[in-house]
């Protein structure tokens, strides 16, 4: 009955190490679309608005 328990215990260790797992690969994902959506922003050489001040900006 031990061993069985046993089994049990390292399949659910097994299981949560690999959501951990996913959780940090998916937050690696969202950083890598900010990093490049910021690369875009500052590529861009056109009119933006700020929103919360209400003001354009122009790049120079």
């Amino acid at each position: 009955m031990t061993g069985q328990t046993e089994g049990i215990n390292k399949q659910a260790m097994m299981s949560s190490a690999l959501v951990v797992r996913q959780r940090q690969h998916a937050e690696c994902l969202q950083q890598q679309a900010l990093n490049h959506l910021q690369v875009s922003i500052e590529k861009s050489q056109t009119w933006f608005v700020v929103p919360t001040l209400g003001i354009d900006m122009k790049k120079p």
